[in-house]
């Protein structure tokens, strides 16, 4: 038995949250190797600059669709739209 003041049993994150700020965090440092690998892969200095500032403008623009389309979808039609798109890959 734990005695802790400050210890509350919702601290107690499970696994998938782990694995979800992995997620998070190893996407926004692949996004800061990008601008080295567009210089490698050979385009210019405004090219790169317009290729990164692409990023941050769709994600302003995904984010409102992605909660709008996550607001009107069920658990079940989400699962039916996920079985259906993983048997097509």
């Amino acid at each position: 038995m734990r005695i802790d003041l400050f210890y509350k049993k919702e601290f107690d994150l499970p696994i998938w949250n782990f694995f979800f700020e992995a997620l998070t965090y190893s996407s926004l440092a692949a996004r800061n190797m990008l601008g080295q690998f567009f210089d490698i892969a050979g385009f210019s200095p405004i090219e790169i600059g317009y290729l990164m500032a692409m990023i941050p403008v769709f994600a302003l623009v995904s984010n409102p669709l992605w909660f709008r389309i996550g607001s009107k979808i069920t658990d079940k039609n989400a699962f039916t739209i996920v079985s259906i798109s993983s048997g097509f890959l």
